[in-house]
């Protein structure tokens, strides 16, 4: 029987790997002049200049640059040579950034009296020449990249945007195209100013941590319940492709930990809470961090409206019936209004971490249920869409009852309080929107409009109004929901940041829709020779006497 031997072998590289991470490595050009930016840090240069142009980027520094064939043949030939403490560097750890310059052109480095250049990983893949020139001295470095591929005007606005909020704390100057990107964190207010970090919390949708003055990454504001600048004193161990904090760092850890108690802390506080907030909070439940008795009265759960709700309301809406449609669903939004179920958005999935609606159900009942004292039930939406109506269709108006012919031409005379945004408009496109339509129709939704040129209000929601004010204000505040809608809201659609906030704006003018289609009701129920009730007729009276001391007040300050 042969004797077994051992052997001992060692790994090894092909060249293709190193030809990958060259070409590989920066997702943008941007990001590779970046690179260049910290090696110049690293230089201990004070001063660096970009210059970027539609062929053509050149990067200058002042920094102590090569100053021996030795050093070129160590440090720029040799990726992922190990740095030495004596040298002092700042970013640099695996001494691989300049790859990222090569990738998108034919590279020249001048430093001292030497020139490294023929460096087109495209044609000659990774040879390239070197000059002495005993004669000539280039201070610093000077690096130009012949781009392979022209840039555009927008693309040299996009870099230059890039890089300023890229390196905004660097610890040198660096201007590009003659503007200045750098600013000195110790002349701006901070939350937190320690031995680690200069931190500064506020409401942003993320968090922008820069290592030692330059952006590593911007993570969600949810992961922390809060949005912010982190700027780092001390130097944090990065990623290989320096675009992440290893979760192992000791400084992180540390900066990590306060801005999750600043973030938990003003999420318990606040009434009203951002989205991020509330996922945050979710977060630190499922993880053990805050207890669910703490979140019962406070409304984490997003639903299909985009409204969120606190876990106490969630089984009572629909006696603890739940199912889970996307947010903006219609025909969900209906099953929730008419409380057949509580529809829970879609994104609730990822928030609880969960893959299928049941499970869902399941994890708020794990949380919850010894606070609710029964269970929540899951029913599937396609179960409960069944039994709404999904379609969407208009009806003649010769052929709807007398009651809701009366609603559409007091709507149409009143059309103009409603369809009012801004008085103070220079121009009338500004100032008024396009006039819609108004029709009636049958359909999941109190109301639905195309965008541009129709509203329908549903049959049903009229049928329920009566002629006084208070239905005069809720037909208001329909109609100023689809006005809001400048696409078509017969189906799935989002109520986004800026929907609401356009609702909100142009909410002021309900009360003069009000006071108008009022006064209309009561002059077309005459006209048609229909009967009008005491209270309308009284309402009528005596909005049309405030408004008369409304306009008497105005001439005698006028006069």
């Amino acid at each position: 029987m042969a004797k077994s031997t051992t052997e001992t072998d060692t790994l090894t590289t092909h060249p293709k790997l190193l030809f990958d991470v060259i070409s590989k490595q920066a997702g943008s050009l941007s990001k590779a002049i970046l690179e260049g930016v910290m090696n110049s840090v690293d230089a201990k240069s004070k001063l660096c200049l970009i210059k970027v142009t539609a062929d053509k980027v050149v990067i200058q520094d002042d920094g102590q640059g090569f100053r021996s064939r030795e050093e070129i043949k160590q440090w720029f030939n040799v990726f992922g040579q190990p740095h030495d403490e004596s040298e002092g560097k700042i970013y640099a750890s695996f001494r691989m950034g300049r790859g990222q310059m090569f990738a998108f052109g034919v590279n020249q480095w001048r430093s001292g009296r030497f020139s490294m250049h023929g460096i087109d990983i495209k044609h000659r893949g990774l040879d390239y020449d070197v000059t002495e020139h005993p004669g000539e001295k280039v201070p610093g470095c000077e690096i130009t990249i012949q781009l392979y591929e022209k840039l555009g005007e927008t693309e040299i606005m996009s870099i230059e945007q890039d890089m300023k909020r890229w390196v905004r704390y660097c610890p040198i100057d660096v201007r590009l195209n003659g503007k200045g990107l750098t600013v000195d964190p110790t002349q701006e207010k901070w939350d937190q100013n320690d031995e680690d970090a200069y931190i500064r919390l506020d409401s942003s949708e993320n968090v922008k941590v820069y290592n030692l003055g330059v952006l590593v990454n911007a993570p969600d504001s949810y992961r922390f319940g809060t949005g912010g600048v982190v700027v780092s004193k001390k130097r944090l161990e990065v990623n290989f492709a320096r675009n992440d904090v290893m979760a192992s760092c000791p400084v992180w850890k540390k900066v990590a930990k306060y801005l999750n108690a600043n973030g938990t802390n003003k999420g318990l506080r606040k009434d009203r809470l951002s989205n991020f907030s509330r996922r945050h909070l979710i977060t630190q439940v499922l993880g053990g961090q805050l207890s669910p008795q703490e979140l019962f009265g406070k409304a984490i759960i997003p639903s299909v409206t985009g409204r969120s709700f606190t876990p106490s309301q969630l089984l009572f809406h629909a006696h603890g019936v739940v199912t889970v449609a996307k947010k903006g669903d219609r025909v969900g939004d209906n099953i929730q209004r008419h409380r057949s179920a509580f529809v829970l958005a879609e994104e609730c999935l990822e928030w609880f971490n969960v893959t299928t609606p049941q499970e869902l159900v399941n994890k708020l009942n794990e949380l919850f249920a010894g606070k609710w004292q029964q269970q929540l039930e899951y029913e599937p939406y396609v179960a409960l869409a069944e039994k709404v109506n999904g379609d969407y269709r208009a009806l003649l108006e010769h052929d709807l009852p007398w009651q809701q012919k009366i609603w559409l031409r007091a709507i149409r005379q009143a059309d103009a309080t409603i369809r009012c945004k801004d008085m103070t408009a220079a121009n009338w496109h500004d100032r008024w929107e396009n006039q819609r339509d108004y029709k009636v129709g049958i359909g999941p939704a109190d109301g639905w409009t195309d965008g541009s040129e129709t509203i329908t209000i549903n049959q049903a929601f009229l049928e329920k109004m009566k002629f006084d004010l208070e239905s005069c204000g809720e037909v208001g505040a329909l109609l100023l929901h689809e006005y809001c809608h400048y696409g078509n809201s017969a189906g799935d659609h989002d109520h986004d940041q800026e929907f609401y906030e356009e609702y909100h704006d142009r909410s002021r003018r309900l009360g003069g829709f009000n006071a108008a289609c009022l006064t209309a009701l009561n002059r077309v129920l005459k006209r048609e020779g229909r009967k009008r009730n005491r209270r309308l007729t009284l309402t009528v009276d005596t909005v049309n006497k405030l408004e008369e001391k409304s306009n008497a007040v105005l001439a005698a300050r006028q006069g």
